[in-house]
């Protein structure tokens, strides 16, 4: 049953890690998306995330309706019914207020003789616990259950938590032994569930697209991945599932920007969908900060940690801490390398206002120089003026003394030569 899909995004993180074998790239030109097609399915998440109260809202009142229902409920028939529907409505939203009406559906199936039904919302209490880390408490339940008692989408129910409780342990577990044994566990119980599992079903197209990536049959996982998107309806919950898992297949393909679409789709249906249990963001927010566009990147994680903090679990904040951390560091990295431009720039700015305060005293005292030498030459030329002045008085006064001086000799010829 697609509702149920909500515990596959953990396991999906799993699978990523056990999947990363190198692979020949192949891409889908149908599915290729350009530059341009990522920067609008970014603002498109953008705005989702500025809108999410309102989506928020929407939940909250079908929340409401489905409260006032089960108060109205004449009998535990129709009660068991509203408890189904607020424990799908609760279980990507707020984590502990779905454990709470998973217990409802426990104790009104116990009531209702409804064993099958029981058992089965023991096995989703115990998947939801294992959502907070609670591994203990999910085991505890899962024991209890009697799968003898079991219906078809129970047993997959069943195996499918013993799967993601197995493969939590296994990757948290510091214990080589213990890794070793718990991961041996879960594919135990997945191949359990491919068993059981109905064919047409998210669970089983999920696990198969994962089986098919591990012997690196990507052609084949994307026809999966292609018969589980037409299954679904556009904009859901269920689709955003679809669309987070095939963003596994492209990046074992190494198609970064299908990777970052497909986690985009995902991630902008869960927000219009008002998922608080978030893992595409995250995902997203990582491949971002790896692009550099860290304020993006920061935005998104920020709100993914509201979202966790909201629907109150664990094991979102182990995700979510790793990548704040890098997000961290490089704005770290982004600050000091901005403080050590600033700081260069303040050195070559005291140096060029040194060197242009002293051009300027230089420019200064040479215009200074100037003006003096300017005025030495124009008293220079006045002296000069006044001595050529001087010059020509005497020469004036030489002129005539010479002027006398010749008439006198002309006068004393002419008494010579009367003699």
């Amino acid at each position: 049953m697609i509702g149920n899909m909500s515990r596959f995004y953990t396991s999906a993180l799993l699978w990523v890690m056990l999947l990363g074998c190198p692979a020949t790239l192949w891409a889908d030109k149908d599915d290729d998306v350009s530059d341009a097609d990522l920067k609008s399915l970014y603002e498109q998440i953008d705005d989702a995330i500025s809108n999410s109260p309102q989506y928020v809202g929407i939940r909250q009142r079908q929340i409401d309706d489905q409260l006032q229902l089960l108060h109205n409920a004449p009998d535990g028939d129709r009660k068991f019914l509203i408890a189904e529907e607020l424990f799908n409505l609760y279980k990507p939203f707020k984590n502990d207020s779905a454990l709470h009406y998973a217990q409802m559906c426990v104790s009104l199936a116990d009531s209702l003789g409804l064993r099958a039904q029981a058992g089965r919302y023991r096995a989703l209490m115990a998947r939801q616990c294992s959502n907070a880390s609670m591994y203990v408490e999910s085991l505890g339940i899962l024991g209890q259950i009697d799968k003898s008692q079991l219906d078809r989408q129970g047993l997959t129910d069943y195996y499918d938590a013993y799967m993601h409780v197995c493969g939590e342990i296994a990757n948290y577990s510091l214990l080589p032994e213990v890794k070793k044994r718990y991961w041996a566990m879960q594919d135990h119980y997945r191949d359990s569930v491919l068993q059981v599992a109905d064919q047409g079903s998210g669970e089983y197209l999920y696990l198969t697209m994962m089986a098919l990536c591990s012997q690196q049959k990507f052609d084949e996982a994307l026809a999966v991945s292609d018969r589980w998107l037409n299954m679904v309806t556009e904009g859901t919950h269920e689709d955003a599932y679809a669309a987070y898992f095939r963003h596994i297949v492209y990046a074992n393909l190494g198609n970064e920007k299908m990777v970052r679409y497909w986690l985009g789709k995902s991630a902008l249906d869960d927000i219009k969908c008002a998922v608080m249990d978030q893992a595409a963001l995250i995902n997203l927010a990582e491949q971002l900060n790896a692009d550099g566009d860290i304020d993006r990147s920061y935005s998104y994680i920020r709100f993914t940690w509201y979202c966790n903090d909201f629907f109150n679990t664990r094991l979102r904040s182990s995700q979510i801490a790793p990548v704040l951390s890098v997000i961290d560091r490089n704005n770290t990295d982004i600050s000091s390398r901005h403080n050590m431009i600033l700081t260069i720039s303040a050195i070559v700015f005291c140096v060029m206002a040194l060197c242009l305060f002293f051009m300027f005293r230089y420019v200064s005292r040479q215009k200074t120089k100037l003006m003096q030498a300017r005025q030495e030459l124009s008293q220079a030329n006045e002296e000069l003026q006044q001595s050529n002045k001087k010059l020509q008085w005497m020469n004036d006064r030489v002129m005539k003394n010479n002027k006398k001086l010749f008439d006198m000799n002309e006068e004393l010829r002419k008494e010579k030569g009367l003699e």
